[in-house]
């Protein structure tokens, strides 16, 4: 099996608000807490937070890197904040005001350097609001010329950071520009860049009715598979569940595929534990993807590829369940 890097990102430790219980339904922590719980979960190794932070310390890169090293935390991902500012309503990279493009690149390229003085591999960049509601409101030839041009500009601005592009079909806009797995790779090829990939977020990729495995396998085709948010949900909303809580085989199945195409990268825990504890969350999702991989690992694979060639699941199911179903 390729090596396991188990990270979270912080907002699982959040107070995990919604539109009805506003004020959350965990208590708010300081950033210091948060670093607590997270060194409190069994298999984490890493963390994923947002750029600008959340903290007294936005400005001030140095300061969050010996406090995160005071904490032991290391960063795996900073995650672009394009999102929770109501000025990037209209959009970031696609807005119609010049001055707000360019402070979407400028914020994006600013999170690259912190990115790199804290030891962070990558970005992450979701484009939440480019998109759109409503029939004829939008100018979408001039929207993808945005997102290309956006997007080219951010990762040129230094090559050691990757910049992973995070695809989902809705919210908070009705209609996500870059929706589908297909998307954010046509996003990424055409930016013709090394350092620009795809991040699965399974949950999305569930939402827009995707096999896991099939994505996965289509980015490493092109080598733009760069990194992977795990969570679960029942297909029809983003709800950030425990991993393979819900769609156990499809989740053995991804696990399965990372492993043969030689995935290597991190395995990020985007979950939302709106009403149970983050830590266990976060832990029995750890634990289930190691369980997962293990079967996966476990299987026969001489007797799995030949029962593939004959076209006969029948077996196969019967491989799984034994090997799961014990």
């Amino acid at each position: 099996m390729t090596k396991e890097k188990y990270a979270v990102s912080l907002g699982a430790y959040a107070p995990c608000a919604d539109r009805f219980v506003t004020a959350g339904y965990h208590p708010e922590l300081s950033l210091e807490e948060m670093l607590d719980q997270l060194g409190a979960t069994e298999g984490a190794e890493a963390l994923e937070m947002d750029y600008p932070f959340m903290s007294p310390l936005e400005k001030d890169v140095s300061g969050m890197k010996k406090l995160l090293d005071s904490a032991g935390a290391k960063v795996c991902t900073l995650e672009i904040d394009h999102y929770t500012d109501p000025k990037w309503k209209f959009g970031a990279l696609t807005s119609h005001d010049p001055s707000l493009r360019a402070e979407a690149v400028d914020v994006a390229k600013r999170g690259m350097d912190a990115a790199a003085e804290l030891g962070a591999e990558q970005v992450n960049l979701w484009l939440g609001h480019d998109g759109y509601d409503y029939p004829m409101e939008t100018d979408y030839p001039l929207c993808w010329e945005r997102t290309m041009e956006g997007t080219r500009k951010i990762a040129e601005h230094r090559k050691d950071i990757r910049v992973c592009i995070e695809y989902k079909p809705k919210e908070p806009r009705v209609h996500s520009l870059v929706s589908t797995v297909g998307k954010a790779l046509l996003v990424a090829n055409e930016v013709g860049l090394d350092n620009v990939g795809v991040n699965i977020d399974t949950g999305h990729a569930l939402m827009g009715f995707e096999n896991l495995a099939d994505s996965a396998a289509l980015c490493h085709r092109y080598g733009k598979l760069f990194y992977l948010h795990l969570n679960d949900n029942y297909g029809e909303w983003d709800h950030d569940m425990i991993v393979g809580s819900v769609n156990l085989w499809g989740t053995l199945e991804l696990l399965y595929w990372l492993d043969k195409i030689g995935y290597d990268g991190w395995y990020t825990l985007d979950i939302y534990p709106y009403r149970q504890n983050a830590i266990q969350a976060a832990e029995e999702s750890i634990k289930n993807i190691k369980a997962l991989r293990k079967i996966a690992a476990g299987l026969d694979e001489d007797k799995l590829k030949a029962l593939r060639e004959k076209n006969d699941f029948a077996p196969i199911m019967r491989m799984l369940r034994e090997a799961t179903l014990k």
